[in-house]
């Protein structure tokens, strides 16, 4: 789920977090399962979706999408490694 932080901003990453967790999960924000057998198997995959395939689908994996020398990035600091945490608590991860 979205929400408004402090500063008026809209929580875009929080719902990037949900939508990872759904994927692994295959579970709605009300717990309902959904097509299990079309889980993402880890969330690394996904979150790689987010950052290097969106590049790529808006053309712009030349200088977006990944953390390298000469490549542009917004970093999100969070509290705990999504890529490691149990898949359930993905979306709750903290900024």
């Amino acid at each position: 789920m979205s929400r408004v932080t402090e500063t008026g901003v809209e929580d875009v990453e929080g719902r990037c977090r949900a939508a990872i967790q759904a994927g692994v999960t295959r579970r709605t924000a009300r717990g309902a399962l959904l097509e299990a057998d079309q889980a993402i198997a880890d969330a690394a995959t996904l979150l790689r979706a987010y950052t290097a395939g969106s590049a790529v689908a808006l053309g712009l994996d030349d200088r977006d999408g990944r953390l390298e020398v000469g490549m542009q990035a917004d970093l999100v600091p969070l509290a705990a490694d999504p890529t490691t945490a149990a898949p359930d608590t993905i979306a709750a991860t903290r900024t």
